[in-house]
């Protein structure tokens, strides 16, 4: 009988230490998950900045601009950003005509 009763308190210690072992793993830490979002939201907006600038240095190629005239412009995807770089070009088009016959 006292050799039950010591294997039955070990079971209970070791059940007791099993739900302490699933309690504990089961809170993450805030602090890891609060890292882990900003490190999720660097990433993409690091993306979001990366595409921005391969945009940017296509549409000044096609359009003849400067690079950093363009990435003053507001559009929002290629053909916005286009449109507003042509219109700048077709602007500025004028007085660098008037500027060249003038030499």
């Amino acid at each position: 009988m006292k050799e039950s009763r010591k294997w039955e308190k070990r079971s209970k210690d070791n059940l007791a230490q099993l739900y302490g072992l699933k309690e504990s793993q089961g809170k993450p830490d805030p602090t890891i998950e609060e890292r882990i979002a900003a490190l999720e939201k660097e990433n993409s907006d690091l993306k979001a900045a990366s595409a921005r600038a391969a945009l940017v240095d296509s549409v000044a190629k096609a359009t003849g601009l400067d690079r950093a005239i363009v990435a003053t412009l507001r559009g929002a995807d290629e053909d916005e950003l286009t449109e507003q770089a042509q219109a700048i070009a077709a602007i500025a088009a004028p007085e660098l005509f008037a500027v060249v016959t003038l030499l």
